[in-house]
């Protein structure tokens, strides 16, 4: 029972410092939930719903590969490749994302934001004034692209840190309360630092930006998916060991 509550107590700060230390947690829904100008409760549901798909399928595998008695390191050669897939899956929705922005930028020509020269469908941009928001279609677009990132980015500690040693020490449910433990602190830390982000950028004003805020948020995924590619060919980085 000791080495449970030692891996229930080494669960909470290792969620913490694999969420903060790896960007992609949500970096992309503070850039995208701000240039389409969701509300700040609707992005943190959305956060949560993908942190929630990525460590769902980390966990499944984990099952699988306890079922069928597959060693820790066949399940990591897995994992290993879904983060490699991830990783440039993020960077094509960046890339992708940003090229929509420009494109969206260069057809909307600047204007003031007023609602006699708009209309009441606001000016095309959802940063143009509060309470304006994206279309609906490109927000279903968006979050589905989303969910099916996180639902291929591996969650590395799990399996060779949460649930082979919780399964060695006190079996299934040793690692049913090591997950939920290493779940609920994965997914209240990304929803923090989301709103922290979130609540960060409504102090600054980029008016000048506006008609740019689609592009620059599809370059922040971008960029964000290239850093953690660097991160991850270097094998001694701090990142590698927890993204």
């Amino acid at each position: 029972m000791d080495s449970l509550f030692a891996l229930l107590f080494a669960a909470v700060p290792l969620a913490f410092v694999h969420t903060i230390v790896c960007v992609d947690h949500y970096v992309p829904f503070i850039a995208l939930g701000k240039s389409n100008g969701w509300a700040v409760r609707k992005t943190l549901g959305i956060t949560a719903l993908c942190g929630m798909g990525r460590i769902v399928s980390s966990l499944l595998l984990g099952i699988i590969g306890i079922g069928l008695s597959v060693g820790a390191s066949n399940l990591m050669g897995i994992q290993d490749f879904r983060g490699e897939f991830a990783v440039w899956f993020l960077i094509a929705f960046g890339l992708v994302y940003m090229a929509y922005g420009i494109r969206k930028a260069v057809r909307n020509s600047p204007h003031t934001h007023n609602e006699g020269l708009c209309g009441p469908a606001g000016c095309g941009n959802p940063l143009a004034a509060p309470g304006r928001r994206a279309p609906q279609s490109l927000t279903r677009k968006t979050t589905l692209g989303l969910l099916v990132l996180f639902a291929f980015i591996p969650c590395e500690p799990m399996i060779p840190i949460i649930m082979f040693p919780a399964l060695t020490e006190s079996g299934v449910f040793g690692v049913a309360a090591v997950t939920l433990t290493y779940t609920f602190f994965t997914i209240a830390t990304m929803t923090a630092m989301t709103y922290i982000g979130l609540k960060g950028l409504q102090r600054f004003r980029f008016h000048r930006l506006e008609r740019y805020a689609h592009a620059l948020a599809g370059f922040a995924v971008f960029a964000c998916g290239v850093a953690v590619k660097i991160l991850h060919s270097h094998p001694h980085s701090g990142c590698s060991e927890f993204c």
